[in-house]
């Protein structure tokens, strides 16, 4: 399951605040004074238009395993000094009450982070003359309407023209991953690092196999730079004799690629050369080293949610999804699995488990300001691990959001989608488990 929607840091540009009237957008007959915004990552973007009339539009697009979405907000603002005021129309907007504004950067949000110098916006101001055309294309959406009055910005026919363009556009940068935490510092003695032994498994994923193995491959540089025994072991070559053989003494087992919905008898858990390898060869093949870590990184239903998932399956159903994936390792005496479905976000978890951090605690700063946690309880199958599930905040799924997708002859169906939540962050663990307990 690729991790569609916030896979990262705000990404900002400096920018010069221009508040004076430009051309009518697309059809709009009220003119366009102003607008502001953020990426999010590159399959999630931000916009903020002000116009004349102090209306205004908030605009969100996000890619979801190649399908777009638009999310879209109306309402009136109004501007004093150097405070933006939002008047919203939904009980559940997604925007915040207001925005403060900044003359020569942007929007914050936080007054306090305004007031330093060097905070990056929340929302930079877009001076780009694109807004005045009646569309623009977007290297990852496609076309988008400009018009004010268009509820849907990403109309069907005119998406078929840059189909190509959107689905080839984003491709997830290892390099990058890797360079970002060259930097990092780990505390724990080299000696100690040496005696740790990490398997890392990418299985077959149609969609985002390229894409994994980069990710996964990152992962693998990092702790190797480290002196961590590494093993690598990427589709086509993900072989399941390769991978028991590989488990034996292993502190930190990651896998990387589909997930499956099966049910409690015949829970799948890795999906390699051979297929679907079963919940109960998983417990007779791995032999993972007493109080190992096991990461799942963009496996369907490891965290909860599923791509093939029609709306939101609420909380009981995602519980019982993540805890049927750690059942699978509780009996090897694991220390913690832990379910990201994210970009972006193993490495930053091992660099605060390497550090010392008890598990528990990794697992809630890895809750974003997108997401809140739905559900804590002692694991049905031992009461010593913590099951944790965190979701999307009910205000991020309000409001009317749109999917693309292919119909039987090959068509692009625009429809709408029901507001749902996603369920993209799990663990089951002892929640004091630390890297010192590799070594008991």
């Amino acid at each position: 399951m690729k991790a569609s929607f916030l896979i990262g840091n705000l990404m900002v540009l400096c920018c010069t605040l221009s508040l004076e009237c430009l051309a009518n957008p697309g059809n709009s007959k009220v003119k366009l004074l102003s607008v502001f915004s953020c990426e999010r990552s590159p399959q999630h973007k931000v916009l903020l238009k002000l116009y004349e009339d102090k209306s205004f539009e908030y605009l969100e697009f996000k890619i979801i395993r190649s399908k777009a979405y638009a999310y879209r907000e109306t309402g009136v603002y109004k501007l004093g000094a150097s405070k933006l005021k939002i008047y919203k129309r939904k009980k559940n907007s997604r925007l915040p009450k207001k925005y403060y504004l900044l003359s020569s950067k942007g929007l914050y949000i936080s007054r306090q982070k305004m007031r330093k110098g060097d905070a990056s916006p929340d929302l930079i101001v877009d001076n780009d003359t694109k807004y005045h055309e009646p569309f623009f294309t977007d290297p990852v959406f496609g076309r988008v309407s400009n018009s004010k009055s268009a509820s849907n910005k990403l109309a069907c026919k005119e998406l078929k023209e840059d189909q190509s363009l959107r689905t080839k556009a984003y491709k997830f940068n290892g390099d990058e991953y890797y360079k970002k935490h060259l930097n990092a510092v780990i505390h724990l003695s080299n000696d100690s690092l040496k005696k740790i032994k990490a398997v890392i498994v990418v299985g077959a994923d149609e969609s985002g196999n390229i894409e994994f193995i980069e990710e996964q491959s990152a992962v693998a540089a990092f702790l190797k730079k480290w002196g961590v025994n590494v093993i690598e072991l990427y589709y086509p070559n993900a072989k399941w004799n390769d991978v028991k053989a590989a488990s034996e003494g292993a502190n930190i087992f990651i896998y990387s690629g589909h997930g499956a919905v099966l049910g409690e008898a015949k829970q799948g858990i890795l999906y390699l050369n051979e297929g679907i390898i079963y919940g109960q060869e998983i417990l007779e093949g791995l032999k993972l080293h007493r109080n190992a870590l096991v990461i799942f990184n963009h496996a369907c239903s490891s965290a909860g949610s599923s791509a093939g998932d029609k709306g939101d399956i609420g909380i009981n159903e995602a519980t019982r999804r993540v805890e049927d994936y750690a059942k699978v390792f509780i009996p090897l005496k694991i220390g913690c699995y832990y379910a990201n479905n994210y970009y972006e976000s193993v490495i930053p978890f091992l660099i605060s488990f390497l550090n010392g951090m008890a598990v528990n605690k990794i697992y809630k700063m890895a809750i974003k300001e997108n997401l809140t946690i739905a559900l804590t309880k002692p694991h049905k199958l031992d009461s010593r691990y913590e099951t944790s599930v965190a979701g999307t905040k009910m205000e991020e799924v309000a409001g009317i959001s749109y999917v693309i997708s292919t119909d039987s002859k090959g068509n692009k169906v625009l429809s709408k989608l029901p507001a749902q939540r996603r369920y993209s962050v799990a663990y089951v663990g002892l929640p004091n488990f630390t890297v010192k307990d590799f070594f008991k």
